[in-house]
């Protein structure tokens, strides 16, 4: 029986430091990082090398620190290979240049990132890093190893509120200013497309100005402790072949708080809107072997047509995630074309990402198509009252 696999979404979705007009905007490509040697594409992220080491980091914008995983966590059966893929890449600090902080008071960050206290061993120190695709090179950037055989733990460039990346590459003169952008790319298989971040700018052709929305850097209780936070006011699944959207909250007022994080990729359904997806899609209990909470038969993906994503506030915006974000083969399916049902689709792929920390803010806008060539535009500390500046690289 063909199966298929479903992506939800993530929306989971005293010294002053003034704008320097004379430097570009770095713009750094989100893409499938081959490593070496086993010359596989492992990781989709930005390929950052720490010394000598080649890692493809993804972003979160929880973490102000860039965190990577050791290689000692992949000793536990798995291959080195799936171990990097799924942890963004790894990092052995024998191998480098890596200068260890004697503690985290003595570490040159503005914040620490809080760790849990289940046995993780977090190590701070700095490591020199080169942006592959950019060709830049920035010394001592600040990074906590992290080793636990028994946890998840991801590699990822850290665009936090004290971001100590964002702030040396201002340092350095490597960028203009601190707010930055983010297409995160599409990974669907029908229509993929690499992303871009960019540090101290915008992409002017991969956003729109119609439907652009602002919001505060205010919290809403959401799961986790992210800068990035919106209020969910509505979730509607809309079926192909009858067209009928119908809601997953159960009560018209209701709202529920949600990250806005590239690296968690997904945003939890509550009980209520899980058993609400479960009715409207014909989700079939695990028994074992067929099907998990992200797997359908393929006579149920036309129940699956976009799903669509309100606001609550500015202005009430919407994103409809498509249908071919919504659902894709499975990794490594047979040659009968077996496929499943994968619940990390991505909102952000539909999105165009604008972070202000200075001005407290952040804007979501609608995504474009990004046919022209790239004009990377730097905007400035003070937001202007537009949505963008009206700086271009090329006046």
């Amino acid at each position: 029986m063909i199966r298929f696999l479903l992506h939800f979404l993530l929306v989971t979705i005293g010294v002053v430091l003034a704008d320097n007009c004379t430097v570009k905007p770095l713009v750094l490509e989100i893409r499938n990082v081959t490593f070496l040697p086993e010359g596989l594409g492992d990781n989709r992220g930005v390929a950052v090398k720490l010394g000598n080491q080649l890692l493809g980091l993804r972003l979160s914008t929880l973490l102000s620190n860039t965190r990577v995983r050791n290689p000692f966590d992949c000793a536990d059966g798995r291959s080195i290979i799936e171990c990097k893929g799924q942890a963004g890449g790894v990092y052995d600090p024998a191998e480098g240049t890596f200068e260890p902080a004697y503690t985290e008071k003595d570490w040159d960050v503005l914040t620490v990132d809080p760790h849990p206290n289940d046995g993780t061993f977090v190590t701070p120190g700095y490591d020199n890093a080169t942006f592959v695709d950019a060709g830049i090179h920035l010394p001592r950037l600040p990074l906590q190893i992290w080793a636990n055989t028994n946890r998840f733990n991801r590699s990822a460039l850290g665009l936090g509120r004290s971001s100590s990346l964002l702030h040396r590459l201002l340092a350095a003169n490597l960028i203009p200013t601190l707010p930055f952008s983010l297409d995160y790319g599409s990974r669907s298989e029908s229509r993929p497309r690499d992303g871009q971040l960019i540090l101290g700018g915008y992409n002017a052709t991969r956003r729109t100005s119609a439907g652009a929305a602002r919001f505060n850097l205010s919290a809403f209780s959401a799961p986790a402790p992210c800068p990035l936070q919106v209020l969910l006011s509505d979730v509607l699944l809309t079926d192909y072949v009858t067209g009928v959207s119908s809601s997953l909250f159960k009560d018209p007022g209701a709202s529920v708080a949600a990250c806005v994080d590239p690296l968690q990729n997904a945003f939890a359904f509550t009980p209520a809107m899980f058993t609400k997806w479960q009715d409207l899609t014909g989700w079939i209990p695990y028994d074992g072997s067929n099907y998990s909470q992200q797997t359908y038969p393929a006579d149920r993906e036309a129940r699956m047509g976009t799903l669509t994503i309100k606001l609550a506030g500015a202005g009430g915006y919407e994103s409809v995630v498509p249908h071919w974000e919504l659902v894709s083969h499975e990794r490594g399916n047979d040659t009968n074309g077996v496929y499943r049902v994968l619940n990390t689709s991505r909102v952000m792929a539909a999105n165009y990402l604008v972070v202000d920390y200075p001005a407290n803010e952040f804007w979501l806008s609608p995504m474009g198509d990004g046919t022209e060539p790239p004009s990377p535009t730097p905007r400035p500390n003070l937001s202007p009252p537009s949505f963008i500046s009206d700086r271009h690289l090329n006046q």
